[in-house]
């Protein structure tokens, strides 16, 4: 699957602000499988630390 554009990958996250939704971009670009990890219920903070910063210490501790 190809990358999603912006106002695509947005509808991801219905219940962001359109600033947070151009933040998630910028982070995770418009791949799906990236996209599909956060979840909208969660703050982007939480995201970034479950779905991010989380793996990278565990890939780290091995």
């Amino acid at each position: 699957m190809k990358e999603m554009n912006f106002f695509d990958a947005r509808k991801f996250f219905p219940n962001y602000s359109l600033e947070q939704q151009i933040i998630i971009y910028s982070i995770l670009g418009g791949i799906p499988h990236y996209l599909k990890q956060f979840n909208s219920d969660l703050t982007i903070e939480e995201n970034i630390k479950y779905n991010i910063l989380t793996k990278v210490v565990f890939c780290l501790m091995k």
